[in-house]
């Protein structure tokens, strides 16, 4: 699954191998990843061209509320999950996923003048 979101990152938003922050992305033979895996999701995504390439992609789709975050920089951050079955299935996250989960929440601010 993390190949697939990788896949789409890179291939349709031109994010870079960076932003991987998950040691799985050796299976992909790219370099280890060198920080600490439990202080980031699967994917970060900061780049601020890569940034708004999902928050037009997000907004032109109809994604509720992303058209307050044109012209914002905002920071992508993608934990993976599988189930075995159907997508309403219960997944499992660690404490330090929940923790991490918590703190990169939404944010309403922006910076830009009229958001």
């Amino acid at each position: 699954m993390t190949t697939q979101v990788h896949k789409l990152l890179t291939e349709k938003f031109h994010a870079s191998q960076e932003c991987w922050t998950s040691n799985l992305r050796t299976r992909e033979g790219l370099p280890a990843f060198i920080g600490v895996e439990s202080e980031y999701a699967d994917f970060t995504v900061d780049d601020p061209a890569v940034c708004r390439r999902i928050t037009e992609w997000l907004t032109g789709i109809g994604t509720a509320g992303t058209e307050r975050w044109v012209g914002c920089h905002v920071a992508y951050h993608f934990e993976v999950k599988a189930t075995a079955n159907r997508c309403a299935e219960a997944f499992s996250m660690s404490n330090a996923q929940m923790a991490l989960v918590s703190t990169s929440a939404v944010r309403t601010e922006c910076a830009v003048a009229g958001i």
